[in-house]
């Protein structure tokens, strides 16, 4: 079922507003066991391809940037956090959260309005966008930024070990690191992470909970799930950068 371009919009912005709204529902005990549970299937079991990614990444760019700045140069350690912890880490990690989490988490959504889910909880006084949505959309959004702060970690981390193999002083570089590091910098990237995992919850969430009460929509809400989400992704990371270079 292909969706009109404005249709999807306003859908996306709906959903992205009654989160808004409605978050605070979010401590109620039903809806909290329901959130934790989606940062344990979106985060927690995420770990172990964001450590190895991260491990990967941070040695790559650590040494191509030792090698061609050296070691104890401000420019690259800026280059490096600059990399690392503002474009690489919120990009690489909501891509790794799309292939786990898009189409897993539409199919599911699409297979319970197959199943009359939706209708079930509405018989039974209950919002279906308050109790299966909200819990995806916010555990979505959390999970990314926690699971982007341990990818800067690990990638900076490993880095620094491996260019400490070549005469550079472990602690030496993690205290350039750290001292050129700027709030801003953090707050950046955090909110990058946050954008991102809105924007995944939300496109994966719409496809699902709009799917046909049909066998063959399934997969349909899943490769719209994820077709969404990346373009979704990709234009924020634009608009963050275009806002970057308005600023400075």
């Amino acid at each position: 079922m292909s969706i009109p371009l404005l249709q999807r919009v306003d859908g996306y912005a709906t959903l992205l507003g009654y989160v808004f709204v409605h978050w605070r529902a979010l401590q109620r005990p039903p809806l909290q066991t329901a959130f934790l549970r989606q940062i344990n299937a979106i985060g927690i079991e995420a770990l172990g391809s964001i450590a190895i990614l991260g491990c990967i990444c941070g040695v790559l760019v650590i040494t191509q940037i030792t090698a061609l700045a050296g070691g104890d140069n401000e420019t690259g350690i800026r280059i490096l956090i600059w990399t690392l912890v503002r474009e690489l880490a919120p990009l690489l990690t909501a891509l790794i959260l799309i292939s786990r989490t898009s189409a897993a988490m539409a199919s599911e959504l699409a297979l319970m309005r197959l199943h009359g889910e939706f209708s079930a909880l509405k018989r039974i006084g209950i919002r279906p966008e308050e109790y299966l949505l909200l819990p995806r959309i916010a555990g979505t959004a959390l999970a990314l930024l926690a699971t982007t702060i341990c990818f800067q970690t690990i990638a900076i981390l490993s880095g620094l070990i491996v260019s400490s193999f070549q005469t550079i002083d472990f602690y030496q570089q993690l205290g350039h690191v750290l001292d050129l590091t700027r709030p801003s910098e953090l707050l950046v990237s955090a909110l990058k992470s946050l954008c991102f995992g809105l924007a995944i919850g939300v496109a994966s969430c719409y496809h699902g909970a709009i799917a046909r009460a049909d066998p063959v929509a399934i997969p349909l809400a899943g490769t719209n799930a994820v077709t969404s989400s990346l373009l979704l992704v990709f234009l924020i990371d634009v608009l963050f950068a275009c806002a970057d270079l308005l600023i400075t």
